[in-house]
C-alpha cells in the first residue's frame, strides 16, 4: 500500500506542475507588439495580424500594461520552481528506494554511471534529478 501511495504522490504533484505551466502559458500568450512604448503608434498597423502572424493568442490590449509588465517573470519563475521541487523530492526518493537498506530499484550499469557515496550506491541519473 505504501508503495503505491510513494508513487501516486508524484504522479499527481507532477500533474499539477504541467496544469500549473500550462495555465501559465495561457495568461502569457499575448503579443505586446505594436504597444510602441507605452503611447501606441498612429502607423496603420494590424496588431492581430501580427499576433497570429507570430502565434500568439492576441494583443496586449492595453499599451501601458504591455510595456510595464513584469509578473509574467514571477510566474513562470514560481511554476518552474515548485515543479524542480518535486522533481527534487522525486529524485531524493529514487536515490532512496535504490539504497541496499531498501533496494527497491536496482540500477542498470549498462545505462547510467555508478556513483559510490559511502555505503550507498546511487546512479547519476537520480543525481541529476
Amino acid at each position: 500500500m505504501l508503495g503505491k501511495c510513494g508513487v501516486v504522490y508524484h504522479v499527481l504533484q507532477l500533474e499539477r506542475d504541467v496544469g500549473r505551466l500550462t495555465d501559465c502559458r495561457g495568461r502569457l500568450n499575448f503579443c505586446p507588439l505594436g504597444a510602441c512604448a507605452l503611447a501606441g503608434t498612429g502607423l496603420p498597423i494590424d496588431r492581430f495580424m501580427t499576433s497570429d502572424a507570430l502565434g500568439f493568442t492576441a494583443p496586449m490590449r492595453n499599451s501601458i500594461d504591455a510595456v510595464s509588465d513584469r509578473d509574467f517573470v514571477l510566474e513562470i519563475l514560481s511554476a518552474n520552481s515548485i515543479a524542480v521541487v518535486h522533481l527534487s523530492r522525486l529524485g531524493e526518493e529514487l536515490v532512496l528506494w535504490a539504497s541496499e537498506e531498501f533496494g527497491f530499484l536496482t540500477p542498470n550499469s549498462y545505462k547510467c554511471t555508478a556513483v559510490i557515496i559511502g555505503m550507498l550506491v546511487t546512479t547519476f541519473l537520480m543525481i541529476l534529478l
